[in-house]
């Protein structure tokens, strides 16, 4: 009875250490400098919803959010915007109706400046969206739990040509 009670401890302990390094593997891979990866952690989602969003950028100097790319910093990520000059972007949502990730289409060609902040983004590996931002697309807001973008500081990476926001609650 004894060895049985050590082997089902034993068998135990490895299953639990199992799920961990499982994990830790797992999350070792959202990691910035996650090349070969990355495309897979993308294809095990839902397909993405393809929309049109804008940014809008903080200004420093006036204290306020514009259109037009003033710092580093985005005040938000707009889904079905209408103003300024739209941007394509996939937005990825997983089972549960969650908004996981935020693709920006061929950023290298963005207008205004956009470009430019999202390629220094990039190099800093984060994002910084200083408010939640509503979501406008009405056919996405009926897909999703949340109608908005939540704040917060999220990584950022490439895949292929599109600049990848990874979106956590």
């Amino acid at each position: 009875m004894k060895k049985y009670l050590i082997f089902v401890v034993v068998f135990a302990a490895l299953t639990i250490m199992g799920c961990s390094k499982k994990d830790s593997l797992v999350n070792t891979n959202n990691g910035n400098n996650v090349e070969s990866g990355e495309t897979d952690s993308l294809a095990t989602k839902q397909p993405p919803y393809p929309g049109w969003g804008c940014f809008t950028w903080y200004d420093y100097d006036l204290d306020t959010c514009l259109l037009i790319r003033h710092s580093d910093v985005f005040c938000g990520i707009y889904i079905g915007c209408n103003q300024g000059v739209p941007i394509a972007i996939d937005t990825y949502i997983d089972e549960y109706g969650k908004i996981t990730a935020i693709g920006i289409k061929n950023y290298q060609d963005l207008p205004d400046g956009n470009d430019a902040g999202i390629e220094a983004l990039l190099e800093d590996g984060w994002v910084t969206i200083l408010y939640d931002t509503q979501i406008t697309d009405q056919v996405l807001c009926g897909l999703v739990n949340e109608d908005y973008i939540p704040a917060g500081v999220f990584p950022i990476h490439v895949i292929g040509n599109d600049a990848v926001i990874d979106i956590t609650y």
